[in-house]
């Protein structure tokens, strides 16, 4: 029945934050930790953004969630670029992730199809008539190399059954990992993507 709950953080600074964007954590003991990008040059901080659907494929729809990340950077005084790869292969992460420290990546954005094998689908093609599935690993250690050469502070994972992806890439060195334990239905997913780029951005 409140607007706002105060938090106090670990270096002892205090926010003042909406009930709603407070997630529950069950009996997981949690510290809250202000999100301090650092930049690795005269460059703004960088959010490179992944939505994967084959042209095929029914029932996920991401460009809405891409559209609104992008009107929310662009129309906000954050300081921030944004990257949409509206289509992307494995390849596209490959290549991003070679070039994150000079281009200031700190957040990677994943949106689409999760599954407990894989962590994320990818388009097959460069035309997105097909799927394909790479192993966890192979995402974590693009993820992972970037984080560890100082660029990528930030991993959202939205998409079902990331929580293993989730998981190897805190351990590989991100920082900050948001992802989905369970499935979860394309709606809800959206407006969590689009409400968590509002918050932060």
């Amino acid at each position: 029945d409140r607007d706002f709950v105060s938090f106090r953080f670990e270096d002892m600074s205090s926010a003042e934050v909406e009930p709603a964007t407070v997630l529950p954590q069950g009996d997981a003991a949690t510290s809250l930790v202000r999100r301090i990008f650092t930049a690795t040059g005269a460059a703004k901080p960088r959010i490179e953004a992944f939505f994967a659907r084959a042209a095929a494929e029914e029932g996920i729809e991401v460009h809405q969630e891409a559209q609104a990340m992008q009107r929310i950077v662009l129309n906000a005084a954050c300081g921030w670029e944004l990257t949409v790869h509206a289509q992307p292969t494995f390849a596209d992460l490959e290549r991003s992730m070679e070039s994150a420290c000079e281009r200031n990546v700190k957040d990677v954005h994943l949106s689409g199809h999760g599954t407990k094998t894989c962590g994320f689908v990818w388009n097959a093609n460069l035309a997105a008539t097909a799927s394909t599935e790479v192993e966890i690993q192979a995402v974590v250690d693009m993820i992972g190399r970037a984080a560890e050469e100082g660029s990528v502070e930030f991993a959202n994972l939205n998409a079902c059954f990331t929580i293993e992806m989730g998981r190897l890439l805190r351990e590989a060195g991100v920082p900050h990992v948001l992802c989905w334990r369970t499935p979860v239905h394309d709606d809800i997913a959206r407006e969590m993507g689009i409400k968590r780029e509002g918050i932060y951005y």
